[in-house]
């Protein structure tokens, strides 16, 4: 489809007298899809928390084409670190600044990481109510609005969102 519009577009830009350069496409890194993990997100939070305690506020993969974990924890002193830990290697390394900040989210941030290090159930408890409901792949948790967000892809090959109620621990899709 690409390769059309652009010859089509070519073609035009000739037509009209235009001048013609040319190019390859070949997809973003957005578009490229990270090799199946070696290492799943439990050992690679377990990993990230041993380096860096805390509360894990969200986990998920890099869309960058190599698909390191990247792990955001609330530490004790209230400030948020990421943690990227290699998918294939379990290497952890912790990310220096807080190039993830923006300002304009700060006071919700506060409130969201006060309700995540209360909530009676942690992401490793949300992850297995969420896969109780929905076996599979957790890709994805995130704590918002008193609530573990969960992407599961299914051992049936559908993908879920499961949210945990961070008080009872409840699962529903």
């Amino acid at each position: 489809m690409k390769r059309k519009i652009v010859i089509a577009t070519a073609v035009a830009a000739l037509m009209a007298g235009g001048t013609l350069t040319a190019f390859a496409a070949t997809g973003s890194d957005d578009d490229r899809t990270p090799p199946a993990a070696k290492v799943t997100l439990t050992e690679a939070t377990d990993a990230a928390l041993a380096k860096v305690p805390g509360t894990v506020e969200s986990a998920d993969r890099d869309d960058d084409g190599k698909g390191d974990w990247e792990i955001d924890i609330r530490t004790s002193e209230g400030t948020e670190r990421e943690v990227r830990v290699d998918a294939q290697n379990g290497s952890v390394r912790v990310e220096t600044g807080d190039d993830h900040a923006d300002r304009d989210d700060a006071g919700d941030d506060r409130d969201d990481a006060a309700a995540a290090a209360a909530a009676k159930t942690t992401s490793a408890q949300a992850q297995a109510a969420a896969l109780k409901l929905h076996p599979g792949t957790v890709t994805d948790v995130e704590f918002d609005d008193a609530r573990w967000e969960i992407d599961i892809k299914g051992n049936d090959g559908k993908w879920y969102d499961i949210d945990v109620d961070a008080t009872t621990g409840k699962a529903v899709s």
